[in-house]
Protein backbone atom coordinates (compact mmCIF):
# COMPACT_ATOMS: atom_id res chain seq x y z
CA UNK A 1 0.00 0.00 0.00
CA UNK A 2 1.48 3.39 -1.30
CA UNK A 3 -0.17 6.31 0.88
CA UNK A 4 -4.23 5.44 -0.02
CA UNK A 5 -3.37 3.51 -3.27
CA UNK A 6 -2.63 0.13 -3.02
CA UNK A 7 -0.53 -2.07 -5.83
CA UNK A 8 -0.78 -5.60 -6.78
CA UNK A 9 2.04 -7.73 -8.16
CA UNK A 10 2.34 -10.37 -9.99
CA UNK A 11 4.45 -13.42 -9.21
CA UNK A 12 6.36 -14.59 -12.31
CA UNK A 13 3.95 -17.65 -12.31
CA UNK A 14 1.38 -15.10 -12.63
CA UNK A 15 2.83 -13.13 -15.37
CA UNK A 16 3.31 -16.11 -17.61
CA UNK A 17 -0.53 -17.04 -16.86
CA UNK A 18 -1.49 -13.67 -17.27
CA UNK A 19 0.72 -13.12 -20.85
CA UNK A 20 -0.93 -16.92 -22.07
CA UNK A 21 -4.09 -15.42 -21.43
CA UNK A 22 -4.00 -12.02 -23.32
CA UNK A 23 -2.78 -14.64 -26.82
CA UNK A 24 -5.42 -17.16 -25.97
CA UNK A 25 -8.40 -14.65 -25.91
CA UNK A 26 -6.93 -12.30 -29.10
CA UNK A 27 -9.64 -12.39 -31.54
CA UNK A 28 -7.86 -9.49 -33.41
CA UNK A 29 -6.93 -10.90 -36.76
CA UNK A 30 -3.99 -9.70 -39.21
CA UNK A 31 -4.88 -8.56 -42.54
CA UNK A 32 -5.21 -11.46 -45.08
CA UNK A 33 -1.86 -12.31 -46.10
CA UNK A 34 -0.51 -11.69 -42.91
CA UNK A 35 0.73 -14.12 -40.05
CA UNK A 36 2.27 -13.96 -36.38
CA UNK A 37 5.07 -16.13 -37.20
CA UNK A 38 7.13 -17.83 -34.49
CA UNK A 39 10.43 -19.04 -34.77
CA UNK A 40 13.10 -20.60 -32.27
CA UNK A 41 16.05 -22.87 -32.01
CA UNK A 42 16.52 -23.63 -27.68
CA UNK A 43 19.43 -25.60 -27.16
CA UNK A 44 18.99 -28.86 -25.20
CA UNK A 45 20.34 -27.70 -21.90
CA UNK A 46 17.12 -25.70 -21.84
CA UNK A 47 14.50 -28.01 -23.59
CA UNK A 48 12.27 -27.89 -20.66
CA UNK A 49 11.67 -24.50 -22.10
CA UNK A 50 11.39 -25.73 -25.40
CA UNK A 51 9.20 -28.51 -24.49
CA UNK A 52 6.79 -25.82 -23.21
CA UNK A 53 7.21 -23.44 -25.92
CA UNK A 54 5.75 -26.22 -28.31
CA UNK A 55 2.91 -26.79 -26.10
CA UNK A 56 1.49 -23.78 -25.38
CA UNK A 57 1.98 -22.45 -29.11
CA UNK A 58 -0.34 -25.73 -29.59
CA UNK A 59 -2.71 -25.06 -27.14
CA UNK A 60 -3.29 -21.41 -28.53
CA UNK A 61 -4.15 -22.13 -32.06
CA UNK A 62 -0.88 -22.07 -33.71
CA UNK A 63 -0.37 -24.00 -37.18
CA UNK A 64 3.23 -25.62 -37.26
CA UNK A 65 5.48 -25.58 -40.12
CA UNK A 66 8.65 -27.49 -38.87
CA UNK A 67 9.20 -28.31 -35.38
CA UNK A 68 10.36 -24.83 -34.82
CA UNK A 69 8.11 -22.70 -36.98
CA UNK A 70 4.55 -21.75 -36.10
CA UNK A 71 2.25 -19.52 -36.99
CA UNK A 72 -1.28 -17.79 -35.75
CA UNK A 73 -3.52 -15.48 -38.08
CA UNK A 74 -4.27 -13.60 -35.13
CA UNK A 75 -2.31 -10.39 -34.05
CA UNK A 76 -0.41 -11.76 -31.06
CA UNK A 77 3.45 -10.86 -31.61
CA UNK A 78 3.44 -8.07 -28.68
CA UNK A 79 1.77 -10.46 -26.10
CA UNK A 80 3.56 -13.51 -27.92
CA UNK A 81 7.18 -11.22 -27.28
CA UNK A 82 6.32 -10.33 -23.52
CA UNK A 83 5.58 -14.44 -22.72
CA UNK A 84 8.82 -15.16 -24.09
CA UNK A 85 11.04 -12.66 -22.11
CA UNK A 86 9.28 -13.97 -18.97
CA UNK A 87 10.32 -17.27 -19.79
CA UNK A 88 14.03 -15.72 -20.49
CA UNK A 89 13.86 -17.52 -23.72
CA UNK A 90 14.32 -14.41 -25.81
CA UNK A 91 17.68 -15.00 -27.07
CA UNK A 92 16.27 -18.20 -28.80
CA UNK A 93 13.21 -17.20 -30.12
CA UNK A 94 12.11 -14.55 -32.50
CA UNK A 95 8.65 -13.76 -33.59
CA UNK A 96 7.86 -11.62 -36.85
CA UNK A 97 4.72 -10.35 -38.43
CA UNK A 98 5.02 -11.80 -41.75
CA UNK A 99 3.56 -11.78 -45.39
CA UNK A 100 2.37 -15.79 -46.31
CA UNK A 101 2.62 -16.67 -49.91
Amino acid sequence: KKGEEIEIEFTNKGKVEFLKAKVFNCRDRLPAGQVCLVTFDVPEHARRIRYLLRMFLKEAGFMQHQRSVWSSSFNVSHPMSAFVKQLKADQWVSIFTAFQS
